[in-house]
């Protein structure tokens, strides 16, 4: 995609979310979010360098992300605990992207146009801005939550 500064600002603001959720996650003792967001961030971090560009595969990978963000977060909310799923699958996707190693979303990047990338990341924001507003509630009552119990 090219480098407007609106793309900048998205790119930004994610990773000041991912920022900040690892941050809440690690002070609670989340240590499975903790991780998820942590490599989240690195791939985040490395887009904003331009070090890695976007593709429609790493807007898969990021959503797959923002999904088991909001997976933890309603467990946690529901039972205390992030559960035993660790997203390893996701994580060892990030590494590869970060690593330079994801062939596929090389081999897409170089093939896709600039309007495919757009009307993907279109059509899978328009389907999650409801979600991203259910997970910022789930945070806040996840917190309360938590200052309650201290």
């Amino acid at each position: 995609m090219e480098k407007s500064d609106d793309n900048k600002d998205l790119v930004n603001e994610i990773f000041r979310v991912a920022h900040t959720l690892k941050g809440m996650a690690a002070t609670m003792g989340f240590k499975k979010m903790t991780v998820l967001t942590h490599d989240m961030e690195n791939v985040l971090s490395e887009i904003r360098n331009g070090k890695i560009n976007i593709s429609a595969e790493l807007l898969d990978v990021l959503f797959q992300c923002l999904d088991a963000l909001e997976q933890y977060i309603d467990q946690i909310i529901e039972t205390g605990t992030e559960g035993d799923k660790t997203n390893q699958p996701i994580i060892d996707r990030l590494n590869l992207i970060l690593e330079g190693k994801d062939a596929k979303a090389s081999q897409e990047e170089a093939q896709s146009s600039e309007s495919k990338i757009r009307k993907h990341l279109r059509q899978r924001l328009s389907k999650t801005n409801k979600r991203q507003q259910n997970v910022s509630t789930k945070c806040c009552r996840l917190t309360n939550l938590k200052k309650m119990q201290f």
